[in-house]
């Protein structure tokens, strides 16, 4: 990140032999200060992370293969995957699924707590953006910034995606969890937690259920103003 701009220069500092001392100082900290946290907080902050981006995978995965036809992937010594097209959509199904249910089936609790955290993320990825400016900051030109936004030209739009994305699963979660948990979910948080937004199963899926359609409504008007901006940015 420190090399694309965006993180603080010190973090790509070096010592002779060419290892980020400075990271792995600053992750050893931050190691030391999470595990201070008992196990279950750090599976409910970190689970949904890991999956999304195993979601994400199969996105990158399509983009490589359109971009980079079989024979040029060969010439890279890059994996060919096997089974065409058929195998592409068979076994990026199965990860689909597979991710989308170990979303949900960790429960209300690991649900909400992990997609808190991935909008931190997102603000943080706004608030470095603004900071450090990205990669503008080599080449303006192929990296131009939006003098409204301060972000990249496409910035708008994919935050716009990422938050209509994100308010389709909690919605969809919210259903999920209602027939997934409904038998015993009252009555389990109660007991788990006594008090607090953990303890309130019907409220939990309320949160997903009203914040998903809000998040999906946020999501649509920003990639509407997100194109609407890059493609004036073009026409100047």
């Amino acid at each position: 990140m420190a090399d694309d701009h965006m993180f603080p220069k010190i973090m790509k500092k070096v010592d002779k032999r060419g290892i980020p001392t400075v990271s792995i100082i600053l992750l050893a900290v931050f190691t030391i200060i999470t595990c201070q946290f008992d196990f279950a907080t750090l599976v409910m902050a970190t689970t949904p992370i890991q999956l999304s981006l195993y979601l994400m995978l199969i996105a990158c995965v399509v983009k490589v293969r359109r971009r980079y036809p079989i024979e040029e992937r060969k010439k890279m010594g890059l994996t060919v995957m096997p089974g065409g097209k058929i195998g592409l959509l068979v076994l990026g199904a199965c990860v689909f699924f597979i991710c989308m249910f170990a979303i949900y089936a960790n429960g209300a609790d690991y649900f909400i707590t992990g997609f808190t955290v991935l909008f931190v993320g997102l603000v943080a990825y706004i608030l470095c953006k603004w900071i450090y400016k990205g990669r503008a900051l080599e080449d303006p030109e192929i990296y131009p910034l939006n003098p409204k936004t301060k972000l990249g030209l496409g910035d708008l739009i994919d935050i716009g995606v990422y938050i209509f994305l994100t308010g389709a699963i909690a919605l969809v979660g919210s259903i999920f969890l209602y027939f997934y948990e409904g038998s015993y979910g009252v009555t389990y948080y109660l007991q788990e937690y006594q008090t607090g937004l953990f303890s309130d199963f019907y409220g939990m899926l309320n949160i997903c259920k009203w914040m998903g359609l809000l998040l999906i409504a946020v999501g649509i008007v920003i990639i509407f103003v997100g194109k609407r901006q890059k493609a004036l940015a073009y026409q100047d």
